[in-house]
């Protein structure tokens, strides 16, 4: 927690602006699937519905609360400090949150890439959804996270570009 304590105003910025961006992300999926007919894609609509709500209350309870809870312990004593150690090692509800937040997010991009791929998308665009499936999913914390926007970045502006080429 002392590691955190260097960057909570910047970690709470940050947590409460993903309150805003995961919904978002959402629905990028939704458009990037705009005319990708099958089960697959489908699958991954419905699996972005979950990657909101679940990726959400993970942020929030993993970002935003831990970050409030660091700035609150500094004005505890020894004890009370010691209490707020603990919120890192609370098994449920954050568990559940941390592990079907990722997997969510996981399957959402990656049916994507699947539906693309299917439906006969640039390598540009399957490869982009790919790379974001996995990096986002288990390394947004990390560098994985910056690498994974870049993927979908780079996806939908090839969708942009084919989109707007005429036939």
């Amino acid at each position: 927690m002392s590691d955190l304590a260097d960057v909570e105003t910047r970690w709470l910025v940050v947590h409460v602006g993903l309150l805003l961006a995961l919904p978002l992300l959402g629905l990028w999926v939704w458009l990037v699937l705009q005319g990708v007919p099958g089960r697959v894609a489908t699958l991954s609509r419905v699996s972005a519905v979950f990657f909101v709500a679940f990726y959400t209350a993970f942020d929030a309870l993993v970002g935003i609360a831990s970050g409030v809870l660091v700035r609150e312990a500094r004005a505890l004593d020894g004890a009370a400090s010691q209490l707020a150690e603990t919120w890192w090692a609370i098994p449920a509800p954050v568990w559940v949150f941390s592990t079907l937040g990722p997997l969510s997010w996981l399957l959402t991009a990656g049916a994507a890439a699947v539906a693309h791929m299917r439906a006969g998308s640039s390598l540009v665009v399957v490869g982009g959804l790919a790379v974001a499936a996995p990096l986002f999913a288990f390394g947004h914390p990390t560098l994985g996270g910056p690498v994974a926007m870049v993927g979908l970045i780079v996806a939908a502006a090839a969708l942009l570009r084919h989109r707007s080429t005429p036939p």
